[in-house]
């Protein structure tokens, strides 16, 4: 039985990861706030080359994503930035979501690449 699989999931033990997981802990019909994501940008914040590096919003069709990845695949917005993107000192994301009939309440994301 993997680590995981023992460990009860909470927000400390993700912030402890440090690699990648081979599944996420949070399944798709746990999503009862019905949130969506709708827009995603990432920018550079470097001085004298500040930009948007990479920008997708609801109704733009995002690059699809390899095939091994099944039902998850909605979960997956698949960019390539090129070596030039290591050069970037300071790099900021913009994340926007709507939700559905439910109020959420104390939301904590944690997001780790």
């Amino acid at each position: 039985m993997a680590e995981e699989e023992q460990q009860q999931i909470t927000p400390d033990y993700v912030n402890q990861l440090t690699g990648p997981t081979d599944q996420f802990y949070c399944m798709l019909e746990h999503n009862v706030y019905n949130l969506q994501f709708t827009d995603f940008q990432i920018r550079s914040l470097d001085e004298g080359c500040a930009g948007v590096l990479f920008h997708l919003g609801r109704g733009d069709t995002p690059a699809p994503p390899p095939p091994e990845i099944g039902a998850d695949a909605c979960r997956f917005i698949r960019y390539h930035f090129g070596p030039d993107f290591l050069e970037y000192n300071t790099i900021g994301t913009t994340l926007e979501f709507t939700n559905g009939p439910y109020e959420v309440h104390n939301f904590r994301m944690i997001e780790r690449h």
